[in-house]
């Protein structure tokens, strides 16, 4: 993927000037980064509460870890693999939120014959008893999933 964004940056920056095309990269950077630091700090502004203060504090320190962590260690991942296990990862997801979805339409009475359906779906909405287990579950799938691939190929 890196080297298809290089080629392709590559050919559009030799058809006009160089200097141009950097300029405008460094730019877009500039005025993204500058958006997200101006929305991240007026947020920070409406924090008045001393423990989300320290949430704040701990989650820089985290986002600072990861980023280093992915500096220094980002070469050694398969990314192809870390594609695949996040696709399997959001394909369980859209199941979740279509079973919460038909759950919830169900509760309001959207379909015919809601209060069954209401009753027959309650194990798996949130609250339920598959429901509060199906995050776990989807994590624990990509991690097998994850371990028999890695197993695999060694």
């Amino acid at each position: 993927m890196k080297r298809d964004m290089e080629t392709k940056l590559g050919r559009i920056s030799s058809r006009s000037s160089r200097r141009l095309a950097f300029f405008g990269v460094f730019l877009f950077t500039l005025v993204m980064i500058t958006k997200e630091g101006m929305e991240t700090v007026l947020m920070l502004f409406q924090i008045h509460d001393a423990k989300l203060v320290t949430g704040v504090v701990l989650g820089v320190i985290g986002a600072t870890a990861i980023s280093w962590a992915w500096v220094n260690f980002g070469h050694l991942i398969n990314v192809r693999r870390f594609f695949q296990v996040t696709s399997i990862f959001l394909m369980l997801f859209m199941v979740q939120i279509g079973i919460y979805s038909f759950h919830e339409l169900s509760e309001a009475g959207v379909f015919p014959n809601s209060e069954v359906l209401h009753d027959a779906t309650e194990p798996f909405s949130p609250t339920g008893l598959y429901g509060r287990w199906f995050s776990v579950i989807a994590i624990g799938a990509c991690a097998v999933w994850l371990g028999a691939a890695w197993r695999g190929t060694r």
